[in-house]
């Protein structure tokens, strides 16, 4: 296995035919990732080579630190994501596979750069809803404490705050 730093680049040109292995060890800034991702991310690459294809298979991890968002505290989370591509040297051979998976070179290309869908496999790995736990209880909304730590003493109703101008739709149920 060849330990590459700082880009996720493979050269093929001079490249045998087979399968070949790589570790990546590239920082957040130079995946172009925003705040929140510590580094390094790392990226194991698979490379199997055919006289007219380069099958391409990584599987990346990456360590972040984001905020809850329901109790706003900081949670640490690994977010693992893996990529599948395929480049082909024959526009003809595209017709196999899906749109985003296929990508055309010349015979001639000196290397490819997988950094950018790297980049957009890890992005793609962060959850659309950032729990620090699954029962998270978030924070009372009229006192803001924290409910998986303490209780309040607000009440659970918010029939006190109700708009008096809704007053008429409540007669219409």
């Amino acid at each position: 296995m060849k330990k590459e730093k700082n880009e996720i680049k493979i050269r093929i040109s001079g490249l045998s035919s087979g399968v070949h292995e790589y570790h990546f060890d590239v920082e957040p800034a130079d995946l172009a990732l925003p705040e929140g991702f510590l580094a390094p991310i790392t990226a194991d690459v698979i490379v199997d080579k055919d006289t007219r294809q380069i099958y391409v298979r990584a599987k990346l991890s990456a360590s972040s630190e984001f905020i809850c968002d329901r109790c706003l505290e900081p949670l640490e989370s690994t977010l693992p994501s893996e990529l599948s591509l395929v480049f082909v040297y024959d526009e003809m051979e595209t017709g196999k596979f899906t749109e985003d998976e296929v990508r055309i070179i010349a015979h001639e290309t000196p290397y490819i750069d997988l950094t950018e869908d790297a980049r957009q496999a890890v992005l793609l790995s962060v959850p659309l809803k950032l729990l620090c736990r699954e029962d998270c209880k978030g924070l009372c909304p009229h006192c803001g404490v924290n409910w998986n730590t303490n209780d309040c003493t607000c009440t659970t109703t918010d029939e006190g705050n109700t708009d008096t101008r809704w007053e008429n739709l409540k007669n219409i149920l």
